[in-house]
């Protein structure tokens, strides 16, 4: 123990708080100056003032780590659970196109899934013409899609699919 923690404990026998000593930097001044060491008992009191600083930042650290790795296992379980619903859906869509009767049935099944998966629909006419689209897909063109969407628009030109 030293002389420090000593006057902290006679303080705190005679009625002192302890905290409000150990944050005096005058206490380990008049230490020095009494004991007639130079500034051994100031540089012991900033040191252990650092010391504090530093254990409340490796604290905080830590804490910021853990709610990183807890982030993170959330992040990791979402993209897995995302991964095995695709999965799922290509296995679905898989025995869905296997059950077509036809040959011809599977291709209008490829070409809707593909025509799907490329077209972005942002506002309701791109929905309405996604509707068309995929209705002329699966009917072989047997409803006239163009005709529709220059309802809708008439800047689409006319051609043959």
């Amino acid at each position: 123990m030293t002389g420090l923690d000593c006057l902290y404990e006679e303080l705190e026998k005679r009625g002192f708080k302890v905290w409000q000593a150990k944050q005096s930097k005058m206490l380990p001044a008049v230490l020095d100056i009494l004991a007639n060491t130079g500034t051994l008992y100031s540089d012991l009191h900033e040191a252990r003032t650092q010391l504090d600083i530093l254990k409340s930042q490796c604290e905080g650290l830590k804490n910021q780590i853990h709610a990183g790795n807890i982030l993170q296992a959330r992040e990791e379980k979402q993209l897995r659970e995302r991964w095995e619903a695709a999965e799922h859906y290509v296995e679905r869509f898989n025995a869905s196109l296997a059950a077509c009767e036809t040959e011809e049935g599977r291709d209008a099944m490829r070409a809707a899934q593909v025509f799907v998966n490329a077209v972005s629909v942002d506002t309701k006419y791109d929905n309405t013409a996604f509707i068309i689209g995929l209705a002329a897909i699966l009917s072989k063109n047997g409803i006239g899609a163009m005709d529709e969407l220059k309802k809708i628009n008439s800047k689409v030109f006319r051609r043959k699919l």
